[in-house]
C-alpha cells in the first residue's frame, strides 16, 4: 500500500517529473489535469492514466473505489501493452467500479489482438458493469 503525502507543488507539473515505468492513479488526491503520474503528483481517473501511458507501464492504482464515469475504448492510440494492478495483494481493496459507463472497456477486434497488446489486470476488483451498449 503506497500513501504518500501529495506535493503541492503539482500544479503545472512543478516538483513532479513524468514517470518512465509506473503511473500512479489516486482517486482522492489524484489530478487528472495537473497530475503527472509520479508517486507524488498522482492521476485522479483511469481513462488520463491510460491516456498518458505507453507500452509496457505499469498502472498502479491506490487502495479504494476508482469510479469510471465512461467506458474506455480501446483504439490505436493504446494499441500496446499495459499492466494495471491494485494497491494491495488484497484484490477486495482495490476496486473499479461502474457510476455512469455500462462497460469499463470497449473495442473492435481490429486493436489489441495479440500478446503484445494484451492488458494484465492484477490484486483488484471489477464491479456493476453490465456489459450493455451505451
Amino acid at each position: 500500500i503506497w500513501n504518500p503525502i501529495p506535493d503541492i507543488s503539482c500544479a503545472g507539473g512543478g516538483g513532479c517529473v513524468l514517470p518512465t515505468d509506473t503511473i500512479y492513479v489516486n482517486s482522492t488526491t489524484g489530478d487528472d489535469g495537473l497530475g503527472t503520474g509520479d508517486i507524488l503528483c498522482p492521476v485522479k481517473g483511469l481513462a488520463q492514466t491510460i491516456t498518458l501511458s505507453s507500452s509496457g507501464n505499469v498502472i498502479k492504482l491506490e487502495v479504494g473505489t476508482h469510479i469510471v464515469s465512461s467506458q474506455i475504448t480501446l483504439g490505436s492510440l493504446n494499441d500496446f501493452a499495459l499492466t494495471i494492478v491494485g494497491g494491495s495483494s488484497d484484490a477486495t481493496q482495490t476496486i473499479i467500479e461502474a457510476g455512469g459507463a455500462n462497460r469499463l472497456i470497449y473495442g473492435n477486434s481490429s486493436f489489441h489482438n495479440g500478446s503484445s497488446e494484451a492488458w494484465a489486470w492484477k490484486n483488484l476488483t471489477i464491479q456493476n458493469f453490465n456489459g450493455a451498449d451505451e
